[in-house]
């Protein structure tokens, strides 16, 4: 009975030379938490606010809580058309949440990993607003919020600390919370926190300025380098292996734990 489990266990493991272990390859969904595919789809985030705000008619992508309040300054003053106006994106952005929580449960175990699937729905959405005339700015801008929102609910975690990817409130909380740990306890795990969610926040704002800068140079194209962006961070789960997506499972439950703040 011994030899038979220690057997099993060499079989997991699989061993190399005498004495070495093999290491398993990372998963999808620790692939998701790196540096390679969050890094650009952040700055990506950054580019869709101020793609939204300067080039299509002063909404936000990503930050909501602006839009709340824009709508609610229409709805007091009695302006309709003002007020379809931010309802709109608000709308598509929950759609957002619900499309992307679908995929996980349509695909969490199937070949083509969910969260892949997210960024080629995003790239393809935001491909399309680049076509949209200024005279469909209502829509273009639902279009953008619903991509946000899927981008936001599906990477919230940067090497297992929770983090937003859209937006920087929860992160700049984060980022003093975590500066006065690493101060205190002189802890380097602390501190790498803190300069991960310090990292997320300068990348955001450096994405926003080229955001700014690209639509007022390709105007409403500009949101093309976006969908680029998302096309090429899908690339980074091709050839790895399926083992450990169903943890996502746990990781969609934590979720509720993340600070989505705006």
């Amino acid at each position: 009975m011994f030899d038979r489990r220690r057997r099993k266990v060499y079989t997991v493991i699989r061993l190399g030379e005498p004495g070495d272990v093999v290491p398993m390859k990372k998963t999808k969904n620790e692939i998701s938490q790196s540096m390679r595919v969050l890094l650009p789809i952040i700055f990506s985030a950054g580019l869709h606010d101020a793609y939204s705000f300067f080039c299509r008619g002063g909404v936000f992508a990503n930050a909501q809580t602006g839009n709340i309040v824009l709508m609610s300054m229409n709805i007091a003053s009695g302006n309709a058309a003002g007020t379809v106006k931010y309802i709109v994106p608000l709308t598509f952005f929950t759609l957002g949440v619900i499309v992307a929580k679908v995929l996980f449960l349509v695909l969490g175990e199937k070949k083509l990993f969910w969260k892949q699937a997210v960024l080629l729905v995003e790239a393809i959405a935001l491909f399309a607003v680049g076509f949209m005339p200024q005279s469909t700015n209502l829509y273009a801008n639902a279009i953008v919020s619903f991509a946000c929102a899927m981008q936001v609910h599906t990477f919230n975690k940067i090497y297992g600390n929770v983090f937003a990817s859209t937006m920087c409130i929860g992160n700049l909380v984060r980022t003093a919370d975590t500066f006065v740990t690493a101060i205190s306890t002189k802890d380097k795990e602390a501190w790498k926190s803190c300069g991960l969610y310090f990292t997320a926040i300068v990348v955001f704002a450096v994405g926003a300025a080229a955001g700014y800068l690209l639509q007022n140079r390709f105007g409403n194209y500009a949101i093309m380098f976006s969908s680029a962006l998302a096309f090429l961070a899908s690339f980074a789960f091709i050839g790895k292996e399926n083992f450990g997506a169903e943890t996502d499972v746990g990781e969609d439950k934590e979720n509720d734990d993340a600070e989505h703040e705006q």
